[in-house]
C-alpha cells in the first residue's frame, strides 16, 4: 500500500470512528451539545416547588404528581397526560413553559433553570428513568 492510500484508509477509519462514536461533550446520549434531563432531575423539582398541593391529601389532590414517591409520581404524570411532548396544551407543559392560566404560584416558584430542566425532561418524552 502506498504510503498515500495508507494515510487515506487511516483518514476513513478517524471518520467512521467519530461518527460511531459521537461528539457529544455533554455525555447524555444526546446530539452535539443536546441535554435531555431525566425525570430523576425533574422530580425533586416537583416535589420541593409542586407538593403543597400536588400531593395526596393536597389541595390538589387529584392531581399528586409532586409525591415523593418517584414512581408513583410518574405514574399520575403519565395517566393523566400532564407531560404529553407532542401536545403543548399539557398542563405540565404549559405551566414549565408559563403558558398555564390561573395558576401563578408555578410562575414565582419556579427558576428558569428549572424550567428548561423540566421541558428538556418533557421534549425527551417524558421518560420514568
Amino acid at each position: 500500500m502506498t504510503p498515500s492510500r495508507k494515510w487515506l484508509w487511516m483518514l476513513a477509519a478517524a471518520v467512521a470512528m467519530g461518527v460511531a462514536c459521537g461528539n457529544d461533550d455533554e455525555g447524555d446520549g444526546g446530539g452535539a451539545g443536546e441535554i435531555h434531563h431525566t425525570f430523576t432531575d425533574v422530580h425533586p423539582i416537583l416535589v420541593a416547588k409542586c407538593n403543597a398541593c400536588h400531593v395526596p391529601e393536597g389541595l390538589a389532590d387529584s392531581v399528586p404528581f409532586a409525591q415523593s414517591d418517584k414512581n408513583a409520581a410518574h405514574a399520575v404524570i403519565q395517566s393523566q397526560n400532564l407531560a404529553t411532548p407532542a401536545n403543548q396544551s399539557a398542563p405540565l407543559y404549559q405551566a414549565a413553559s408559563g403558558q398555564l392560566s390561573g395558576h401563578g404560584a408555578f410562575a414565582v416558584a419556579v427558576t428558569d433553570a428549572e424550567r428548561v430542566v423540566i421541558l428538556s425532561w418533557i421534549e425527551s418524552g417524558a421518560p420514568n428513568n
